[in-house]
């Protein structure tokens, strides 16, 4: 089936909420942020853009901002579907898009698991309801009911996911064994960010990529608050080349 991108055409948050909440009051009457089009390509589309992506407080409560992708990327030359994009409240997006075209939530045994890599849980409480029959509503909640931090409970909550693993340090990442049959993996490329201090990257590479080839939807999100943006694209390239 043709793969439809109508949602993901470039577009600026400008309201008080989403990832535009963080900031909002310093940065208005000129706060936006701008979330870039999806397109299918290869990762050499992987490109900075000049415009923030996210803005945070610095340590003397100033605003910084951090600049994201030029492009949401899915790739075209992968036979499972792979999505990369800077931030990580995307990823609930997708997993959404993809899981509606298949068939296997009939039973019990054939729940999807999620199996989360990343420096953070990512699982702030969020009292929103995701909305799961339309994917217009999944959308916009997506860009205004969760921003990077709380993205996961209202898929568990939905029941989009039935399990999850959550992967935080690169001991429990060289010793994961995983029992799904069907799963997500989301990776954040957060979780190679220098305060991890990982050791044995080589092995932490071969591992997630073994993780990434069974995988029935890959989301990788760059992060740019929490990781250069080279250093994720970088990353990006050793991961998926």
């Amino acid at each position: 089936s043709v793969h439809k991108m109508e949602h993901y055409q470039g577009f600026f948050l400008k309201e008080n909420m989403g990832n535009n909440a963080f900031t909002y009051e310093l940065r208005w009457p000129n706060a936006q942020l701008r979330v870039p089009k999806l397109i299918l390509g290869t990762t050499k589309d992987l490109k900075i853009w000049s415009k923030p992506a996210f803005s945070e407080y610095d340590e003397s409560w100033k605003v910084k901002e951090y600049l994201g992708l030029e492009y949401f990327i899915k790739l075209n030359n992968s036979s499972n579907p792979i999505y990369i994009f800077d931030n990580h409240n995307h990823a609930l997006y997708f997993r959404y898009k993809e899981l509606r075209n298949w068939d296997i939530r009939k039973g019990e045994q054939d729940k999807i698991a999620l199996i989360h890599i990343d420096q953070h849980s990512d699982l702030n409480q969020n009292t929103n309801t995701l909305p799961t029959t339309n994917l217009d509503d999944v959308f916009n909640f997506v860009q205004t009911k969760c921003n990077v931090g709380n993205f996961i409970e209202p898929a568990l909550k939905a029941n989009l996911i039935s399990h999850m693993d959550q992967i935080r340090s690169e001991y429990k990442l060289l010793n994961y064994q995983n029992i799904h049959k069907n799963y997500i993996l989301d990776i954040d490329l957060d979780f190679r960010a220098e305060e991890m201090s990982i050791e044995q990257f080589d092995e932490t590479i071969k591992k997630t990529k073994s993780l990434i080839i069974n995988a029935k939807v890959v989301t990788i999100a760059t992060s740019p608050y929490f990781l250069p943006q080279e250093k994720a694209i970088q990353l990006l390239h050793i991961l998926l080349d």
